[in-house]
């Protein structure tokens, strides 16, 4: 029996990520700006990434959720994880630990040198790699 390949798609929305994966959506990280999520299809709700880095979003019409069908970003995952854990991972690589929000930094250093859209590679990297390369990017100077 073949494995079932998922389709993990990023989206930016108002400072976050909105992650859709078999048609459900996450949010990861805090706003850095105000969201009405209605607008957007979604139920509003409050939420605080640093009590909680990511969360699953309940649509309320599907019609609005238009918006977001052509992905920043993609992760093909063939592997057995759970999208709780691909979120837990995200949230350790692309977060800033201080206030929940995502670090600019870190995403521009995706979209500058990503060739394609599928950054599937990153939640392989081990941790102690990436904050690394994480140090050096978010290292004032």
């Amino acid at each position: 029996m073949p494995l079932e390949v998922r389709m993990i798609e990023l989206y930016r929305l108002a400072g976050s990520i909105l992650i859709k994966s078999k048609n459900q959506f996450y949010l990861l990280g805090n706003f850095k700006e105000p969201c009405n999520l209605n607008e957007y299809g979604f139920e509003q709700v409050d939420f605080d990434a640093l009590q909680t880095p990511y969360l699953k979003l309940n649509i309320y019409d599907e019609s609005k959720t238009i918006f977001f069908r052509d992905p920043i970003f993609i992760l093909s995952n063939s592997e057995l994880q759970d999208i709780e854990a691909i979120l837990k991972n995200l949230s350790d690589k692309l977060l800033i630990k201080r206030n929940g929000s995502v670090s600019e930094r870190l995403w521009n250093l995706l979209k500058n040198y990503q060739k394609d859209k599928n950054i599937s590679w990153i939640v392989d990297i081990p941790q102690e790699i990436w904050d690394i390369v994480r140090d050096n990017v978010l290292k004032c100077t």
